[in-house]
């Protein structure tokens, strides 16, 4: 409700640009609440409802979906003031079966617990390898020093488990002292 009034307000032809640059950040942060809000809603159903979630699997060149999925979360993470070092193989071959929406949710979850519980003064990296017949994308950052004051359900990771598995993948996370750590591994299927 908030986000459609302040909507209306900013679509008055007469508002001076540096209230319209105002009331359009306040929508964004409101849309961001709604998208925060609706992520947690999604992940508490799909780890907490059914069984399994239903999909929508097709088949997408591996490099190239991947190379778009993260440069565009690369640059938004760097926007946002968390330097990102991406390693992508310079020779991926393969296709993976996937659910698009769900696969981007399994990155949306990952990359919106970065934001929460990284240091934004030390590099995170995001790291793809193919071998054989799989793929792994991995996710590393060092701990953000007050990350355990930040209250967490762990819905994102168990939702990111439960999508991967059902198509045919795994999940993994692993947590030092400085350090957290995810993998993302899916088959990866040869011509």
């Amino acid at each position: 409700t908030a986000l459609m009034g302040y909507l209306d307000v900013v679509s008055d032809p007469d508002l001076p640009p540096e209230a319209q640059r105002m009331y359009l950040d306040i929508c964004r942060n409101n849309a961001q609440r709604l998208k925060d809000l609706t992520d947690e809603l999604f992940g508490f159903f799909l780890v907490f409802g059914k069984q399994t979630p239903e999909q929508n699997l097709e088949q997408f060149d591996a490099a190239m979906l991947l190379e778009q999925i993260l440069l565009e979360s690369r640059e938004e993470l760097t926007s946002q003031g968390f330097p990102i070092e991406l390693e992508l193989p310079e020779a991926l071959e393969g296709s993976l079966l996937v659910d698009l929406g769900h696969l981007r949710r399994v990155f949306d979850n990952l990359f919106s617990n970065l934001r929460k519980y990284a240091d934004p003064a030390l590099p995170s990296a995001i790291r793809v390898a193919g071998t054989g017949c799989l793929l792994t994308v991995t996710v590393t950052n060092a701990i953000l020093a007050t990350a355990d004051r930040v209250e967490s359900n762990k819905i994102g990771l168990k939702t990111c488990e439960k999508l991967l598995t059902a198509m045919g993948g795994s999940f993994r996370q692993f947590r030092s002292d400085d350090t957290f750590t995810v993998e993302v591994i899916l088959p990866l299927y040869q011509a």
